[in-house]
């Protein structure tokens, strides 16, 4: 499928009468990683829910590519945009391999059958997570890190155009959580549009092309790093005192010092 991007128009979603999230407008190009950034509640994980069609919006609308993701049938949708989820759930007895070929699911027909397509897809999806060597083990059985990274393989297996990411380094070390986020940049860099919801604000700066801030379910800022994840910006979200500075030896990516909280 040809490369496409996904544009959020005007936005509410929410769970029963309320809204969570209200009136938002984001535009991910393809080629590109955006992430969500904001505190706990702001709405970040119920936007992505929506822009993948888990959750239905009150009003607005996504649209991938020329097509509203909504009015999409499921499996059609499914091959336009790759979600993982923050809690997935897997059935028991599942092994990394019947779990990562799930992803191919959308690209099947009728009769189901492996194509030489789909062991492409999915040989490259377990080489690129580094979980070629757990293919035959049970999902329940692995870690925390080793299943977060066979989540990952089933959404690279999918090869969607659109890659949601919902705090994709849950549960990682730090190696393996730099490199989720180089496969986030390397996916960018084959056309796919990533957008993310993360909470390391150093790793967003790293990492992103384009950051979207959200507080109280609202789009507060959005811009580039440099932009967004200003001292300014971060005492009136977060409640944070920050020093940030772009650092010349790692380069020039921010560095985010804390200081303490500002007052209420």
């Amino acid at each position: 499928m040809a490369v496409q991007g996904i544009i959020v128009e005007n936005l509410s979603v929410g769970y029963g009468a309320g809204a969570v999230v209200q009136e938002v407008t984001v535009r991910a190009e393809p080629g590109t990683v955006t992430t969500l950034l904001g505190p706990n509640g702001c709405g970040k994980s119920t936007l992505l829910k929506a822009m993948s069609r888990v959750l239905n919006p009150m009003a607005g609308s996504v649209w991938v590519g020329e097509d509203n993701l909504h009015r999409l049938k499921a499996a059609a949708a499914a091959r336009r945009v790759a979600l993982l989820p923050q809690q997935p759930v897997c059935p028991e007895g599942l092994t990394v391999g019947e779990l990562v070929a799930r992803g191919r699911h959308p690209h099947r027909g009728l009769l189901h059958r492996d194509t030489a397509q789909d062991r492409r897809a999915l040989r490259r999806a377990l080489e690129l997570t580094h979980t070629q060597d757990l293919v035959d083990n049970q999902v329940q059985r692995l870690s925390g890190g080793q299943r977060q990274r066979v989540w990952m393989a089933m959404v690279v297996a999918q090869d969607a155009p659109v890659v949601l990411l919902d705090e994709p380094t849950t549960f990682l070390d730090p190696a393996h959580a730099l490199e989720v986020l180089e496969l986030t940049r390397q996916l960018a860099g084959e056309g796919k549009t990533v957008v993310m919801v993360l909470h390391d604000l150093m790793s967003a700066a790293g990492v992103s092309d384009q950051i979207v801030v959200l507080k109280e379910g609202r789009v507060f800022t959005r811009g580039t790093p440099e932009e967004t994840l200003t001292p300014q910006v971060l005492a009136d979200v977060y409640r944070l005192q920050a020093e940030v500075w772009a650092e010349p030896r790692n380069g020039g990516n921010l560095v985010i010092a804390p200081r303490g909280f500002t007052a209420d």
